[in-house]
């Protein structure tokens, strides 16, 4: 919640998929945020929006990170029951590279 408020007016990810990498040198990478909503007044999330994809370098991405949550969230990989990543919440700065996706049907 604190990273939210914060980031007021920007851009709330719920879920981000498994990274594609398509360079190896330079470590190009894509990757698909769901659950995106905008963050309003006092880090409330508000209308949701499309999902986005993201093409650039990790280099970039981890350059961006402006704030780092207390909590920490667990994902589950796989099928669920073995395994997964605990990482605390993130808040980034400007990201290029942002596209909207379209809607999946």
């Amino acid at each position: 919640e604190e990273l939210r408020r914060a980031a007021e007016g920007g851009i709330w990810i719920g879920e981000v998929g498994p990274p594609e990498l398509f360079d190896r040198v330079r470590l190009g990478t894509r990757l698909v945020a769901r659950g995106v909503r905008r963050i309003g007044p006092d880090g409330a999330l508000a209308e949701p929006l499309a999902d986005l994809g993201w093409e650039g370098e990790l280099g970039e991405l981890f350059g961006a990170v402006a704030g780092v949550g207390r909590e920490s969230v667990c994902r589950p990989a796989g099928g669920g029951w073995l395994g997964g990543a605990v990482a605390p919440a993130l808040r980034l700065s400007r990201l290029a590279g942002l596209y909207p996706l379209a809607p999946r049907g």
